[in-house]
């Protein structure tokens, strides 16, 4: 069958889209590969001449959920309300839209939503290491969450420092600027790896990040500055409990 251009075109520009939202839902590597081939082709096969922009996203998310239910099979209560919070939090879709792709109605999605939220809140208390060197993003950071109720074991800008504070408080998250005033949050992240092992991480950066994400092998998202407050407490979430390698 012959592709319009149009699909082709889409394709192409959603492929990068597709590739993330696959990380974070499938774990399995060579799963998520197959999902996003099968989903691409689904995209391209599709006839898009009578489709307004503003429904791409939805009908891609529908093809890649059809490819995904093809190899993966359908999704339990628990998975489903992880995948409506990502393409709510991480796609930045509307409740409208994410009812619309995952053939349910909007107080479905909303009822699953506070179902996610209500599982990340009811989790025990995490400790939360913030390894940042502009000291007014460190504390506006430390302020958020601690009125959230996380435990903050430690504010540095050191790499040298980062690592000892992670010896003796064993944080269950870090969150590290990848530029630091004594070497890289990259590094301080690999050290920390050797003595704890691979611990959630959100990077926060002014760049981008692709070259990151084949280097750790921990769960991960990178928080492109400037950022929102309300943004990192779903990119917290997000690598707390949704085991995920992402791009924002």
């Amino acid at each position: 069958m012959r592709e319009s251009f149009e699909a082709s075109d889409i394709a192409a520009n959603k492929t990068d889209r597709l590739r993330r939202f696959c990380r974070a839902i499938i774990a399995d590597k060579r799963i998520a590969a197959r999902t996003l081939h099968r989903s691409l082709n689904l995209v391209r096969e599709h006839d898009f001449s009578n489709t307004q922009s503003n429904q791409h996203d939805i009908i891609v998310f529908r093809k890649f959920f059809q490819a995904m239910s093809e190899i993966v099979g359908e999704f339990n209560q628990d998975r489903l309300a992880h995948v409506a919070y990502l393409l709510i939090n991480l796609e930045d879709l509307s409740i409208y839209d994410a009812a619309s792709i995952l053939h349910l109605t909007e107080y479905e999605v909303v009822d699953i939503i506070q179902r996610a939220n209500s599982l990340f809140h009811s989790a025990p208390r995490k400790k939360i290491l913030i390894i940042e060197d502009e000291l007014l993003i460190a504390f506006g950071i430390y302020d958020h969450l601690r009125r959230l109720n996380y435990e903050i074991v430690g504010v540095t800008d050191s790499v040298h420092e980062a690592i000892n504070l992670a010896k003796r408080h064993k944080p269950h998250l870090l969150i590290s600027d990848i530029a630091l005033s004594d070497g890289s949050g990259i590094s301080a992240v690999e050290e920390i790896n050797k003595i704890l092992g691979p611990i959630p991480v959100v990077f926060e950066t002014g760049f981008g990040g692709h070259a990151l994400e084949a280097n750790l092998p921990n769960s991960f998202v990178i928080l492109r500055k400037p950022y929102k407050l309300e943004a990192l407490s779903a990119c917290i979430n997000l690598v707390l409990y949704i085991n995920v390698i992402v791009s924002i």
